[in-house]
């Protein structure tokens, strides 16, 4: 799954396909934007689930070594 957020030049993030003023009180939360809503919250959910840091999980991503405790280890 690729990224759900953009962000624009002036360094503004979103969540693709979903504008702020869409999730601002009283609007209706169309089934577009629920599924949209639904997904980064379960992407998040999963990358809560796994325990790793950022750097850990870039690290994982890119093959690097991470650190755990003070010492190096090589991903797999």
């Amino acid at each position: 799954m690729g990224r759900l957020t953009i962000k624009d030049e002036q360094g503004n993030w979103a969540l693709k396909g979903v504008k702020w003023n869409q999730l601002h009180v009283g609007e209706t939360i169309t089934q577009q934007v629920q599924e949209k809503i639904y997904g980064a919250l379960a992407k998040l959910k999963d990358y809560e689930d796994s325990e790793m840091t950022p750097d850990e999980c870039w690290d994982c991503c890119t093959g690097r070594r991470v650190k755990s405790n003070g010492r190096s280890k090589r991903r797999a």
